[in-house]
């Protein structure tokens, strides 16, 4: 299955393997066996069927524990933690992985080992929970360079470079990404070079440069298309949404955020539609339907909480806020806010200028305030970035001030 899979060639590499474990005498529960599955697992993974790599993947543990394989214990372990990840199951993620890395450094398993750190690294980041997530990915890159492995360096450079993406450094995620890009095209994995191009997309999109953000994004799609990754095609849509808004461009962001749902709800990724529900909700409140934007909202918000996803429940607090603005409530944005700061400090996270120029509606809102709440708009104005004030409220909560 390595082969198939570093090639890209998933479809060919299910049909050949599938009609492998066909063969008379194939049935029999043997080391072979479970080898077979946990590649045939990888592959269908890889094409986002996470039913079949789920199916695959449990066989194959259930036939290595019958076995006494305890390195393939490991090995499935891991694997099931990828799709309960992808889905958006991060607790189960993170159990497995947990115990995969136990198993793999009890074995002096050091790939396997680097390879469950890293993996543990992706769940944290997906939760927004990123000094976690940082502390976690240099511990592997560490162990992989070590190794001499560079196809997990390549993958621990990506995520450094989301890492530096959500806090703003767009200068270490671009050194970070495409040095992670010269290794995936030595290595000829187009997986790894579709991923690290839509995060450049985001690096160039986040930036306001909307039309090298659509070329990168274009190219991403077109390998995703070819290999079949719903999931990856699913985010280069969410991101060309993204970037056809910032372009005023909002019938196309309807068409290409409301894909990347349908994409997401296929593969159920419960965690990306929450994300995607939030940027529909962004559009219908810039096109002034403020009751679809709020159930957007609501949705979303309701999702992170359940999830205690605090990148999600940032970003949701702070359009709730501008929500709320619309509609003439002044203390309840503030409010909003500065939950959203605390998340932001908490956490290490960062408003990009993309979005940043989302809240003129809220200042100019502001302007317009009744003289009462005036002393509150001081708090929220500065010059170039989003900076900290205090407001003595009953919640004692930290407030931003934009531009």
């Amino acid at each position: 299955s390595r082969f198939w899979y570093i090639r890209g060639e998933f479809s060919e590499g299910r049909a050949r393997s599938g009609a492998a474990l066909t063969r008379p005498g194939a049935e029999i529960r043997t080391s072979a066996r479970a080898k077979a599955l946990h590649g045939l697992g990888i592959l269908a993974y890889s094409q986002c069927d996470y039913d079949e790599a789920e199916r695959n993947h449990e066989e194959s543990l259930s036939i290595r524990c019958e076995i006494g394989d305890r390195r393939g214990i490991a090995d499935s372990l891991h694997n099931l933690g990828n799709v309960a990840h992808a889905r958006g199951d991060h607790p189960m993620a993170e159990a497995h992985f947990e115990r995969a890395l136990e198993m793999h450094t009890e074995l002096d398993d050091s790939p396997g080992a680097a390879q469950a750190m890293s993996n543990l690294a992706s769940v944290k980041l997906a939760q927004g929970q990123n000094r976690e997530a940082r502390a976690r990915l240099e511990r592997s890159l560490e162990m992989w360079r070590r190794i001499g492995n560079p196809g997990g360096v390549a993958w621990d450079l990506n995520n450094l470079g989301i890492l530096a993406l959500e806090r703003g450094d767009y200068l270490a995620a671009a050194a970070y990404l495409n040095e992670c890009l010269h290794l995936f095209e030595e290595l000829g994995n187009r997986s790894g070079l579709a991923w690290t191009l839509q995060k450049l997309g985001s690096v160039e999109g986040d930036q306001e440069r909307y039309a090298p953000a659509r070329i990168l994004l274009e190219e991403s799609l077109a390998i995703f298309d070819d290999l079949e990754d719903k999931h990856g095609r699913a985010w280069c849509l969410e991101g060309m949404g993204v970037v056809a808004r910032g372009s005023g461009y909002l019938a196309a962001a309807r068409s290409c955020t409301d894909r990347a749902t349908e994409l997401f709800r296929e593969i159920e990724d419960r965690q990306a539609v929450a994300y995607t529900t939030q940027r529909r909700g962004v559009l219908h409140r810039l096109e002034g339907d403020m009751d679809a934007a709020m159930a957007c909202h609501s949705d979303a918000l309701s999702a992170f909480l359940s999830a205690g996803e605090p990148r999600g429940i940032m970003r949701a607090l702070q359009e709730g806020a501008m929500i709320a603005v619309g509609e003439g409530r002044y203390e309840t944005s503030i409010g909003a806010w500065g939950a959203a700061d605390a998340m932001r400090e908490a956490h290490d996270l960062f408003i990009s200028p993309a979005e940043r120029n989302l809240f003129e509606p809220l200042l100019a809102a502001f302007r317009g305030a009744p003289p009462a709440t005036l002393h509150m708009i001081e708090l929220l104005l500065a010059v170039g970035h989003v900076a900290k004030a205090q407001f003595d409220c009953r919640t004692h909560c930290a407030v931003p001030a934009m531009n």
